[in-house]
């Protein structure tokens, strides 16, 4: 009986987390409350910010594996930091073709808990092969130096055969004004610098400010609700 009622409530669980899914993408399955964090003053999701760089691959970088740019999702991210070892990632990772990339992208959470998500503050990193270094972007400069440092530590090996990769911590990148906003500089860092790396132009981070992040959540919430409805999302409003 305690059995029966167990499964019952792991059921209704499920179902009930199921009840507020509101958009399948790719890989990546947002619910509501993931959608949540959207709104104003909220800390943002890993979930939306592995939607969003799910999409701007989706509509930027050709499906075939060939791409110069890769956008890397919080979990990969994560899981490599985790793992901390070159050697074993290289089989784990193969299909990525790090090697062969000239420009990586890497969302940072400070979180070490192994078994669930967490933490509280997300920077971004990226790996230009060109300069052969990684540059961190942290919008509260200085928090998340020591996490970057360990995921360049261990896709050094990775995405150069050659010498080790340099690590710079960007000192003019964009910085936030609150406690909250992390996530989605760190979002809106990482869609300047591949679309910089794309269109063969410098990277301009005057766009990503404090007056600017509330319409880029706006901006994504309507993505999703256009993308869940089946439209196509609007002319300009994305990448």
């Amino acid at each position: 009986y305690q059995r029966r009622v167990h499964g019952e409530k792991i059921r209704r669980a499920v179902q009930g987390r199921m009840s507020g899914q509101v958009l399948s993408f790719g890989d990546i399955c947002l619910f509501q409350d993931d959608v949540a964090t959207l709104n104003d003053a909220c800390w943002l999701g890993d979930k939306v910010i592995a939607f969003y760089f799910e999409y701007l691959t989706k509509c930027r970088v050709p499906s075939d594996g060939t791409s110069p740019l890769l956008l890397l999702g919080p979990a990969t991210v994560q899981l490599a930091k985790l793992v901390g070892d070159a050697h074993t990632l290289r089989s784990i990772l193969s299909a990525l073709c790090l090697s062969q990339r000239m420009c990586v992208i890497l969302p940072i959470n400070n979180s070490r808990a192994p078994t669930h998500a967490g933490g509280s503050h997300w920077s971004v990193l990226a790996y230009h092969r060109d300069r052969n270094v990684f540059e961190h972007y942290d919008s509260m400069f200085g928090s998340n130096t020591e996490d970057a440092r360990a995921v360049a530590t261990v896709f050094g090996p990775l995405v150069s055969s050659g010498p080790v990769p340099s690590f710079v911590a960007v000192r003019n990148a964009p910085q936030q004004s609150n406690g909250f906003d992390c996530g989605i500089y760190a979002l809106m860092v990482g869609e300047v610098l591949a679309n910089a790396f794309l269109s063969k132009v410098p990277a301009d981070l005057a766009c990503v400010n404090a007056a600017s992040t509330s319409a880029k959540r706006r901006e994504i919430l309507r993505l999703i609700q256009q993308l869940a409805s089946g439209d196509s999302p609007a002319a300009g409003a994305t990448p």
